[in-house]
């Protein structure tokens, strides 16, 4: 086997590894965001998406007392469900600019 051809795979599995679960991460939070449901119980959420990035309790992007954020690095989206007295009040997917 050529050495070009060598490099050539394994610069392939090196970098396809990685898109591919970013692609596939993505793909997961979208649909678990679809699946959340104002109302549903802050366990569904971790259910649905999974332990959250960051759960936030100040400068939130809804109307409630804790913020779930999710996002991966380097798709441009956000996405904040929004947590008061154990249950979903509101939920935003936000891009950046």
């Amino acid at each position: 086997m050529p050495v070009g051809l060598k490099v050539a795979i394994i610069f392939a599995a090196v970098t396809l590894g990685p898109v591919a679960y970013v692609l596939a991460r993505e793909h997961s939070l979208s649909a678990g965001f679809g699946r959340v449901k104002i109302g549903d119980p802050a366990a569904s959420v971790i259910a649905a998406m999974g332990t959250p990035r960051d759960e936030v309790r100040s400068h939130l992007y809804t109307n409630a007392e804790i913020e779930y954020h999710y996002w991966i690095w380097p798709v441009p989206i956000l996405w904040a469900v929004g947590i008061r007295n154990g249950r979903v009040v509101d939920k935003e997917e936000l891009q950046s600019p």
